[in-house]
């Protein structure tokens, strides 16, 4: 696994230090569970960390946007075994009392690389 990354938006309702603990958190769970379960067939890396909200939702819920970057072959992908990660991930989260709900998002290393080349530091702003 190579980086990872946090990208505190200053417009988020989240306060800085849950972010903090929310993507530390994050970091140190993600890459072995993606280990254990895809094994080998894929390389991951960057995760990058980020705070957002639901500006339309009146409930003020909070989410933390887990962007995961791969390389590998999609045909390998067990989308089931990804889909289960947000719940692992949101049952960590609210062991730790953080409140803000987790979104996972595979992002292919090549689309990663041309979003850097457009000048975007992250994807959740697009």
């Amino acid at each position: 696994m190579e980086q990872r990354g946090r990208a505190y938006n200053a417009g988020s309702t989240m306060k800085q230090a849950d972010f903090d603990r929310a993507a530390k958190l994050i970091e140190g769970f993600v890459p072995g569970d993606l280990k254990e379960g895809l094994g080998n067939a894929f390389v991951f890396g960057p995760i990058i960390v980020e705070p957002d909200f639901d500006e339309d939702d009146s409930s003020d819920l909070e989410y933390v946007w887990v962007n995961i970057i791969f390389d590998g072959n999609l045909n390998e992908f067990d989308h089931a075994w990804t889909a289960g990660l947000i719940g692992r991930l949101r049952s960590r989260l609210e062991k730790a009392d953080i409140t803000a709900f987790p979104i996972t998002r595979f992002i292919e290393r090549s689309e990663w690389e041309d979003h850097l080349r457009r000048g975007r530091r992250t994807v959740a702003t697009e």
